[in-house]
């Protein structure tokens, strides 16, 4: 273990809350309540999308 913090999970947060974010937005102005729950069932895939495209090969040389 080291002591140094990892900075790779931060973008991931970020796009999940700003798509949590975009369905109360769009609630907000309008779009129905089915359509924000669809937004808000997408938000764990982008921590799954940004896990996949960048997150593994940042973890590979963490952990050699």
């Amino acid at each position: 273990m080291t002591r140094t913090s990892d900075r790779a999970p931060e973008p991931m947060l970020v796009a999940v809350l700003l798509t949590a974010g975009a369905a109360v937005a769009a609630v907000a102005l309008g779009a129905g309540l089915a359509v924000g729950v669809l937004i808000v069932t997408l938000a764990p895939w982008t921590s799954v999308l940004g896990y996949e495209l960048y997150a593994h090969r940042h973890m590979e040389r963490y952990v050699s």
